[in-house]
């Protein structure tokens, strides 16, 4: 994301681990939550319910939750002019193609290298972090669906 003084930056749904590291650069944070208990004035950043307050944010990271709750094409809307739009969770694990055509242009999320240690340590309710990588894909870097399957089969 690499936040600058100055610049607006969205959050749909609070990202706790970077919010410091986003005001300490400088910039300015808004928060959209779901929940109104949230919502007002925080150290350095501001959360509201209205997804129109990310109107002006040049960047924005929002939860994969919008491809389950059916609000990706709202929440993309709202941030209309935000050039850089990263779509980060567990539901961002699809074909990216739609999402990319759509105006995302990152998706993160985790790579699970140790199978039953993840699975152990999500049963216990431990970190899984020791299990998983983070990864991201980007649209710049992305080939498309039809050049991995024509590499796929050798075409």
């Amino acid at each position: 994301m690499n936040p600058q003084a100055g610049e607006h930056i969205g959050m749909i749904g609070k990202f706790t681990p970077l919010v410091g590291r986003i005001i300490d650069s400088g910039a300015r944070l808004t928060v959209v939550e779901l929940n109104p208990d949230l919502v007002g004035e925080q150290d350095g950043y501001r959360v509201t319910l209205d997804p129109e307050q990310l109107s002006d944010c040049s960047k924005v990271v929002s939860t994969s939750t919008l491809l389950l709750n059916d609000t990706l094409e709202r929440m993309l809307a709202c941030c209309r002019n935000a050039r850089w739009f990263a779509l980060i969770g567990p539901s961002a694990g699809c074909l990216p193609d739609a999402l990319f055509a759509r105006g995302v242009t990152v998706l993160g999320g985790s790579w699970i290298n140790d199978r039953d240690g993840f699975t152990a340590a999500l049963r216990s309710g431990e970190s899984f972090s020791d299990y998983a990588s983070k990864i991201s894909l980007s649209a710049d870097s992305y080939p498309g669906f039809d050049a991995l399957l024509a590499r796929a089969s050798g075409a």
